[in-house]
């Protein structure tokens, strides 16, 4: 499959910046609820990630320093650093489930152990980061993590409380990705992808990123909105191992991944 245009990447860039304006108004119009307001926060993080993701890959053709400064500006709703956690996500990509893996750490474990030790992963990775990245990016990584800091100060003594709802929502998530972002996408029980691929039709990149998982490490600089059935699994990373099941290379654990090609509605 050939890579998108730069035109194609412009499209999804001001899809993902529609996207999310539009959670970030409605968390504007929930703020007088806190619990609607926590709800509404998770659509902020999830719709950031995606656009996070998708600048981590370069997926959407934009010059380095507009992808650098969205980077930081994800890094916000995130409370994550973008460039120090893109530097391990791309190593993840070239070694995926390595000794060196940090992100792959909550596949290689069960479900409740990876959001047992999530807490403590997100804080290795964020530590983990500064000695990833070279010389150029971590000014990048030291802005990130003191404007995490600096928002989570402001919040906390001068946030209302749907800000702080809003707030705990966003460092909840972040402090469970070993469990949903590193141990789901490749340990996903095939009932979870079957009712994932029910929701395939929306487009929502994190979902397809879910559902064709194998074909995103295949393409990692196709934008998850492009991900879909029929995508050849060539990467040298991904070995076919008989017609059906298609296994992770260097999965250190007895129970491997589900094959994700039995799915309803898009087998």
């Amino acid at each position: 499959m050939r890579e998108p245009r730069a035109s194609e990447g412009s499209t999804h860039l001001l899809f993902h910046v529609l996207r999310c304006s539009l959670w970030v108004a409605l968390l504007i119009a929930a703020l007088p609820w806190p619990p609607v307001a926590a709800l509404v926060a998770a659509g902020v993080f999830f719709a950031s990630f995606a656009f996070f993701h998708d600048c981590a890959h370069g997926a959407l053709g934009i010059p380095k320093t507009a992808n650098d400064l969205l980077l930081v500006v994800t890094s916000v709703p995130l409370m994550m650093s973008g460039h120090g956690q893109r530097q391990l996500h791309l190593r993840h990509h070239a070694r995926p489930l390595a000794d060196d893996d940090l992100e792959g750490e909550g596949a290689l474990t069960s479900l409740w152990r990876a959001a047992l030790t999530a807490p403590l992963a997100s804080v290795h990775m964020r530590v983990a980061a500064f000695g990833a990245v070279n010389d150029r990016v971590r000014p990048w990584v030291a802005v990130e993590n003191v404007v995490n800091m600096v928002v989570a100060v402001l919040v906390v003594l001068w946030g209302s409380e749907g800000i702080q709802a809003a707030f705990a929502m966003a460092v909840l998530l972040q402090l469970t990705m070993n469990a949903w972002a590193s141990h789901v996408p490749h340990r996903a029980p095939a009932w979870l992808l079957g009712i994932a691929s029910h929701f395939a039709w929306t487009g929502s990149p994190v979902v397809l990123s879910l559902v064709f998982h194998m074909e995103h490490h295949a393409h990692p600089r196709v934008p998850c909105a492009l991900l879909k059935p029929d995508l050849p699994l060539t990467s040298p990373l991904l070995t076919k191992a008989d017609d059906v099941a298609l296994q992770w290379p260097q999965l250190k654990v007895e129970s491997r991944p589900r094959p994700r090609t039995r799915l309803i509605g898009l087998a």
